[in-house]
């Protein structure tokens, strides 16, 4: 039910954004749509995507810590890793998502190409600047919300997890996690890239591609690299103790066959 609530209160937001900036544009004396529709229908579903993807990657986050809880070295612990997993702290999610608005303020004022394109989909500068401002709001939360969860998936390996060798499983049961979300990065970007292509601008593409991709990449590698040394140290372990254990019996042999 929770999972059916998300994804529809994300697409009734994307509705209320087309809805909201048409009737802006009729407001302003301008056709709802403009003279070609599909950069209002993108902007539209761009504001709701990345929150559609938060909530996806919350329910990732939720199944792949279940899988993971055996590998807990202290499982008295789960409830409340499982919660910072799955919770980002409102202030600093709050602040970040402000600079992200910010960013396109400057953005709106500094990039004629940028503006320009916004006038063309938005219409009115109130609209343009208020729904420039609040997709980048939603962008930046989404963002923030990948950093901090992989953020806490590093910690989770360097702090609260033990390898059993036997079972690998669950070691690696938080990979689900940080693959989707470098998918969930690449879509992001993809989806305003599509957007930023026809402004034809490479410096306003650049700064909206490389800071995702390097975020993409980051999601992939980093969290899991705690997971492989971890994995890396047990297996020298075990090494280690079977050998003392080989060496220690082949000197009791000698010793016997001396006898």
């Amino acid at each position: 039910l929770q999972r059916l609530h998300d994804d529809y209160a994300d697409r009734g937001f994307a509705v209320l954004g087309f809805a909201l900036t048409t009737i802006l544009r009729l407001v302003a004396g301008l056709a709802p749509f403009g003279d070609d529709p599909g950069p209002l229908v993108l902007s539209s579903f761009m504001l709701a995507f990345p929150a559609f993807l938060m909530h996806s990657l919350n329910r990732t986050a939720a199944g792949a810590f279940a899988a993971f809880e055996p590998a807990l070295s202290s499982p008295g612990d789960a409830a409340l890793l499982r919660y910072r997993l799955t919770t980002a702290p409102a202030v600093p999610s709050f602040l970040f998502s402000l600079g992200g608005a910010a960013w396109a303020v400057f953005l709106l004022i500094a990039s004629p190409e940028t503006r320009s394109f916004s006038d063309a989909i938005y219409g009115p500068a109130f609209a343009v600047f208020t729904l420039g401002a609040l997709a980048y709001f939603i962008n930046s939360h989404a963002a923030y919300r990948v950093i901090y969860q992989l953020t806490q998936v590093s910690r989770i390996y360097d702090r609260h997890a033990r390898v059993r060798l036997g079972d690998l499983g669950p070691h690696f049961a938080l990979s689900r996690l940080t693959s989707r979300a470098a998918i969930a990065s690449i879509l992001i970007v993809s989806g305003y890239l599509v957007g930023f292509a026809q402004i034809g601008s490479l410096t306003v593409s650049l700064a909206i591609l490389i800071p995702n991709l390097l975020l993409a990449g980051a999601a992939f590698v980093l969290p899991l690299t705690g997971a492989h040394r971890l994995l890396g140290a047990e297996r020298y372990r075990s090494r280690r103790e079977a050998n003392q254990k080989m060496e220690a019996a082949l000197t009791e042999l000698h010793q016997v066959i001396d006898r």
